[in-house]
């Protein structure tokens, strides 16, 4: 019968790793002084279908205050495997938001694109309708017009 933390140091994974794992790959039980239990074979069969490696320690800096002093436990260790995943993790999480990133400015490309063609279109609506009505005749019909175009051009400024 091993506790939480001899099973984290038989797998090489921190204490939190073992918890997320109860109920999936471990499955302890609570002795009579409310301490969860595992069983040593159970562990065992963890490890080996995990392709389990013997534990490989490595020992971090504590991180430093203002004043340059330490403000961490001397003794905390992690395992490379730990320190690895979430090295990996945070990649993942910068290349996520870099593809999102890359998405989004080439949608505001796009837009902006759109935009131009539009002005371009509608400024040459406006010569159109300029060619086509002269000054003396309709009056009120190429006013109205031009006052329809000039503010379609406004709003997509």
């Amino acid at each position: 019968m091993l506790t939480r933390s001899q099973v984290a140091r038989r797998l090489g994974k921190s204490i939190a790793t073992v918890r997320r794992m109860e109920g999936f790959d471990l499955n302890p039980w609570t002795d009579e002084r409310g301490v969860n239990r595992f069983d040593a074979d159970e562990v065992d069969a963890v490890a080996k279908s995990a392709g389990h490696r013997a534990p490989q320690r490595l020992d971090l800096p504590a991180p430093r205050g203002r004043s340059g002093t330490s403000n961490a436990n001397p003794d905390r260790t992690s395992t490379v495997d730990d320190v690895r995943g979430l090295v990996i993790a945070h990649a993942r999480e910068i290349d996520r938001e870099r593809a999102t990133a890359q998405a989004h400015a080439q949608a505001v490309q796009a837009l902006r694109g759109q935009n131009e063609t539009i002005r371009a279109d509608l400024r040459a609506c406006i010569v159109l309708v300029l060619q086509l009505v002269e000054p003396g005749q309709r009056p009120s019909l190429r006013d109205r017009a031009l006052d329809a175009l000039q503010a379609i051009v406004k709003r997509s400024a």
